[in-house]
C-alpha cells in the first residue's frame, strides 16, 4: 500500500487525460469516478450519456463534474480512421471501418491517436485482443520498438519489482527478450527505480545447458552492450536474482546478482505463473499487465479487475504517459 500512495502522489504531480471506453461497467465508473475527484486524471468516458448516468445512480456513485461523458457517433470517425489506415499504408473501406467502430476500445484508440487523451485503459469487459488489436493499428509501436510486450508491477514490502513479460509474447526469441528487457527497464525508470535487470533461467551462470538457456545468455549479451550503463545479470535463477546471500554462493562475482528489481522470464507460460502464483502466495498488490512497446499508453485490464484494480491502473497511465513525453 505504501507504493500505491506513493503512485497516487506520483499520478497527483503530472494529471492527464485517460480515455475509458467501458463506461457502462459499474467498477470502470466507480475508478474513474474515483481519479477525477483525486485529480489524478481527467477521465473522458465512451457510451450513452442517460444510460451511464443511470448506472452510475443505481451503484450510488456520484460522477464528478471534472469527468466527461462522450456519446461517439460512428460516422464522426469514418473519415479519420480510413484516413490514419491510409497513413501507415492500408486501405480501408467504409464497411470494414464500420465494423472496427464497433469496438469501442477502437474509438478509443483514436481518441490517443489524435491526442485527445493521452492514456486509454480498456478490457473490464473486452477480451485482451480486442484492446490490442485498436492499439497496434492506429496508435502502433513507438519508433525502433521491435514489438509490444507487458509488465506487472509487483508490490512487495521490501519494494516493487517489475515482472516481463507474463501477458503478451508467448515465447520471445533472444532478441526479442533483449528487446522486452529494455522496455522494463523504461517501465521501472517511469515508477522510480533504478534498474538492475535480471534475465531469468533455470540456470544460473554456467550450471546447466541447452537451448532454453543459450537464448537467455544470448538475450543477456545484446542487453548488455544496447545498455552498459545498466547492472544486467543472466541467465539466472530467480532466488540468485533477488536474494543476496544465494547470489553469494551461484554467483559471487557477479554485481548485479542479488539485486535485481527487473526481471524477465523467458517465456509466457513461465511468467504468468509465477506472476500470479507470487501474487496469491505473498498476498501482495500488482499492478498490470501494463503495456510496452507502444507509441502511447494502451493499458490492457484483466476482466476479473476490481474497480481498485482499473483505479490503480489508470493513475499507472498517468504515469508512464508522463514518461513518454520527458
Amino acid at each position: 500500500m505504501h507504493f500505491c500512495q506513493q503512485l497516487i502522489q506520483h499520478a497527483r504531480r503530472c494529471p492527464c487525460t485517460v480515455v475509458l471506453p467501458e463506461a457502462l461497467d459499474v467498477r470502470v465508473l466507480t475508478a474513474a469516478a474515483r481519479a477525477s475527484t483525486d485529480g489524478i486524471a481527467e477521465c473522458i468516458l465512451l457510451g450513452n450519456s442517460e444510460a451511464i448516468r443511470t448506472v452510475a445512480a443505481e451503484a450510488n456513485i456520484t460522477l464528478p463534474t471534472t469527468l466527461t461523458i462522450v456519446q461517439p457517433q460512428i460516422e464522426d470517425y469514418l473519415e479519420p480512421l480510413i484516413a490514419l489506415r491510409a497513413k501507415k499504408g492500408k486501405t480501408l473501406n467504409a464497411a470494414n471501418a464500420r465494423t472496427m467502430l464497433a469496438n469501442p476500445a477502437t474509438v478509443a484508440a483514436l481518441f490517443v491517436a489524435d491526442g485527445s487523451a493521452q492514456a486509454m485503459v480498456a478490457g473490464a469487459i473486452t477480451a485482451s485482443a480486442e484492446v490490442l488489436r485498436p492499439a497496434l493499428q492506429i496508435i502502433g509501436l513507438r519508433n525502433n520498438s521491435p514489438l509490444a510486450s507487458s509488465a506487472f508491477l509487483m508490490c512487495f514490502d521490501a519494494g516493487m519489482k517489475v515482472f516481463a513479460d507474463c501477458a503478451l509474447n508467448i515465447n520471445p526469441n533472444g532478441e526479442q527478450l533483449a528487446a522486452i528487457a529494455e522496455q522494463s527497464a523504461a517501465t521501472a525508470s517511469a515508477f522510480g527505480l533504478t534498474p538492475t535487470i535480471a534475465l531469468l533461467s533455470y540456470s544460473s551462470g554456467d550450471s546447466g545447458s541447452g537451448e532454453a538457456v543459450e537464448k537467455v545468455h544470448a538475450a543477456t549479451e545484446l542487453l548488455k552492450a544496447q545498455l552498459p550503463h545498466l547492472q544486467v545479470t543472466g541467465p539466472i535463477q530467480y532466488d540468485a536474482a533477488v536474494s543476496p546471500e544465494i547470489a553469494r554462493v551461484k554467483l559471487p562475482n557477479d554485481p548485479a546478482a542479488g539485486n535485481a528489481n527487473v526481471l524477465i522470464f523467458p517465456d509466457l507460460q513461465a511468467g504468468n505463473i509465477a506472476y500470479k502464483a507470487v501474487q496469491q502466495a505473498a498476498g501482495i498488490v500488482s499492478i498490470g499487465p501494463l503495456m510496452q512497446g507502444l507509441a502511447a499508453t494502451v493499458n490492457d485490464l484483466s476482466r476479473g479487475a476490481s474497480a481498485d484494480d482499473i483505479y490503480y491502473t489508470i493513475a499507472a497511465s498517468v504515469v508512464q504517459a508522463a514518461a513518454m513525453q520527458d
